[in-house]
Parts: C-alpha cells; structure tokens; sequence
C-alpha cells in the first residue's frame, strides 16, 4: 500500500482507512488467538489432572488387587477401563499439544513474514525472503509444551 501512495495511485486519506481497517482486523486476530490460546492451556491443565487422578486410581486399584481387596474379575474389569480412560487422555493431551505447537510456529511465521518488507515496486510480488525456511520431507523434532502464554513468548522474541 506505500507503493500505491507514494505512486500517487491512492490518496493519504483513503491509505488511512485501509490502514485502521488492517490494524483493526490485527488486533481483533490476535484477540481472539489469545483466547484461543487461554483455551487450550486451561484445556492441558484440566487433561493433566485428569491423567494424575486416572493414575492414582490405577495405583490404587492394583495395590488393592495385591493385597487381596479385590476379586480378580473386578480388577480385571475396573483395570481394562482405568486403562483405556488414562491412554485415551494422554492421546488428547498430545493432540492439543501439537495443536499448540503448530499455531504456535504459523504465529512466529506470520510475525517474520509482518516484519520483511518489499524492496520491489510491485504491490503483488512478495518478498524473495518471505519464506526463510528451507523446504524439507523431514518432519519436524516437536517438544513438549510446558505453558502456553503467548504474551511472553512476544517479549521473548523481542
């Protein structure tokens, strides 16, 4: 849009509008990735405590099976549920973290991407760098997510 200011194709007034219309549209994005965010971090909580409880009570329910507290064919039962509910809340807890870390990385992208600018005259040609990353069939090494804030994460990077 400077092009076509500076070219004298768009008038200050009307760069202007388009300008708030972006920064409006900014700032609502990013509003509602912080939300998203807040979501999915009360989400992770939640799942973990669900997956330490599971865990006590499998804890629980083999110590009784030990000491003799429970019949076999309960044990048997109550362990094959226990045993699914825990498997089951640890693939969602991995899902939401690769959720997490994927939005995370397309963030870091967009902001790179916001932070080049064009050298060229044309508006439609995007930069030679925009895409700094070398394209790769390897998948890439994903860790674990200890917290999600993304407010920090910005003023890490700055």
């Amino acid at each position: 849009m400077d092009n076509l200011l500076t070219t004298g194709k768009i008038s200050q007034s009307t760069f202007d509008i388009f300008n708030n219309e972006i920064d409006a549209g900014i700032a609502e994005i990013e509003k509602q990735r912080n939300a998203l965010f807040e979501k999915m971090d009360s989400k992770t909580n939640e799942l973990g405590e669900q997956i330490k409880t599971l865990e006590m009570l499998l804890a629980n329910l083999e110590i009784q099976h030990v000491t003799g507290d429970v019949e076999e064919e309960v044990y048997q039962r109550e362990i094959n549920v226990l045993s699914m509910g825990l498997e089951s809340a640890k693939q969602e807890l991995d899902t939401l973290r690769d959720a997490v870390n994927q939005l995370s990385d397309g963030n870091r992208n967009t902001e790179e991407e916001r932070r080049i600018e064009p050298t060229g005259d044309s508006v439609d040609a995007p930069p030679e760098n925009a895409n700094p990353e070398p394209q790769s069939s390897e998948q890439p090494i994903e860790e674990p997510v200890q917290s999600i804030n993304p407010e920090a994460k910005s003023e890490q990077k700055r």
